[in-house]
């Protein structure tokens, strides 16, 4: 009967153990969609100001 008892702990605390692994991952995961979606924001501000900066100096060479 104790080994029996002692099975159900260490399956319960096991469980328990790869639940919070779970959570974790999921929080790791949700904070790299984070980042990523903050990264491509950005990414796209920098490159429509690149090409802004380019419209406008093409039109200031086509000027001179």
């Amino acid at each position: 009967m104790f080994l029996v008892q002692q099975m159900l702990q260490t399956k319960d605390e096991e469980m328990e153990r790869l639940a919070d692994h779970n959570d974790q991952r999921q929080t790791g995961l949700h904070c790299a969609a984070l980042m990523l979606e903050t990264d491509t924001k950005s990414f796209l501000e920098f490159f429509a100001k690149i090409k802004q900066e380019q419209h406008t100096a093409g039109k200031e060479l086509e000027k001179k």
